[in-house]
């Protein structure tokens, strides 16, 4: 998966759920298998999205089964024109621990204020309404859409047992999918679709805040407004480019998971297109490649309640 933290300039992202303090600067995204949403999820590697109940953190979970490999990049984006070569790389391990609590965090701040961006009204399901920068791209599996708003007992036995946690900022859609899919499942049935490829969080810093990534085993990474950084996480797979999707890896996450098990189905092609406007070229005939007709993206779980 790709998770990039940006801190830097504040982007006009449009209507969301919750506002967003004027003076804060930055910029997460993200590409895994699967993700957690109170929070929602994406997928190249496998993670998971969420919000805990009773706070505004964000929460993402990886899967570290299946031949995913997950890395942490830290680029500062005044080198961009230096990727992908090493220089513009500030940080970079794939010496991650099972089991590892990440943390994206501003120590000078006493709160979190998490925030997912969508347009209009929550309970609007009809797509050609949303904005492509829209959280809802990424599929909801504890949403209407699936199983009727249904809270699943969540487990973190079958892979999905690498956390990430984000204190503040703004999580958004970077890029959907060119290639359109149907599901069978729920209200899905009778649509065809684009999913999340790219997911994205935009971290607002004050004056004289600090961005700080906590990997445990590893120096703390600080990063100071106004300087300007990405920070990817990548928990891509061992094929490459993949030709079928690892959607299905989601239910990992769910205690019962082979019950309600689904995949999407491809219904039309789309281009392969990298994601534009990051230092590190990701997707399409890029660096870091994964298939518009397979993204590997991952899920949200929007009940909250946490995960173990």
């Amino acid at each position: 998966m790709a998770y990039e933290a940006e801190v830097g300039g504040r982007p006009g992202l449009g209507p969301t759920t919750d506002s967003a303090p004027d003076n804060i600067r930055a910029r997460t995204a993200a590409r895994s298998c699967s993700a957690e949403r109170s929070a929602r999820r994406e997928r190249t590697g496998s993670v998971k999205l969420q919000t805990q109940d009773g706070e505004r953190s964000g929460r993402v979970v990886f899967h570290r089964g299946s031949g995913h490999k997950l890395q942490i990049i830290v680029v500062r984006t005044d080198d961009c024109i230096k990727c992908p070569s090493d220089v513009c790389v500030k940080f970079k391990t794939e010496d991650i621990q099972e089991n590892a609590v990440i943390d994206l965090v501003i120590p000078q701040r006493k709160y979190d204020d998490v925030v997912f961006h969508q347009t209009g009204n929550y309970n609007d399901f009809d797509r050609k309404n949303w904005n492509e920068k829209d959280f809802r791209w990424l599929l909801d599996l504890e949403g209407p859409e699936t199983f009727n708003n249904k809270n699943f007992n969540r487990s973190d036995e079958k892979g999905f047992n690498t956390k990430l946690r984000v204190q503040s900022g703004r999580f958004y859609t970077y890029q959907r999918t060119n290639s359109m899919f149907k599901a069978n499942v729920g209200i899905l049935k009778d649509q065809v679709f684009n999913v999340a490829k790219v997911m994205a969080c935009d971290i607002w810093l004050a004056d004289e805040e600090t961005l700080e990534l906590r990997l445990p085993g590893k120096p703390v990474q600080s990063m100071k407004n106004p300087a300007k950084y990405e920070v990817y996480f990548l928990n891509t797979p061992s094929c490459d480019p993949c030709k079928m999707s690892d959607f299905p890896m989601v239910f990992d996450a769910v205690e019962d998971g082979a019950t309600y098990k689904f995949d999407l189905q491809l219904e039309k092609s789309g281009p392969d297109e990298a994601a534009k406007g990051l230092c590190l070229k990701i997707g399409g005939s890029s660096v870091i490649r994964f298939s518009d007709e397979a993204p590997c993206m991952g899920a949200g779980f929007g009940g909250g309640g946490g995960f173990p």
